[in-house]
């Protein structure tokens, strides 16, 4: 695994592989920091898509093969 360096951003995320740095210097990077809510904690968005019925893998593929 690369080297890791400290970032500010995001909070709970203190170290991170050096490849991961260019994510969060990109457009889409930034766009996630800027939309993130620390408020809601990774088990609150575990138990909401776990109400979702059946498996979201057919939906993701159909769309993946549509592009």
């Amino acid at each position: 695994m690369a080297t890791t360096r400290k970032r500010g951003k995001p909070k709970h995320a203190l170290q991170e592989p050096v490849e991961d740095l260019a994510l969060w210097q990109s457009e889409l990077g930034r766009y996630i920091e800027a939309e993130a809510d620390e408020r809601i904690s990774i088990e609150s968005v575990r138990h909401t898509l776990a109400a979702i019925p059946g498996s979201m893998a057919a939906d993701v593929s159909a769309e993946r093969d549509q592009r």
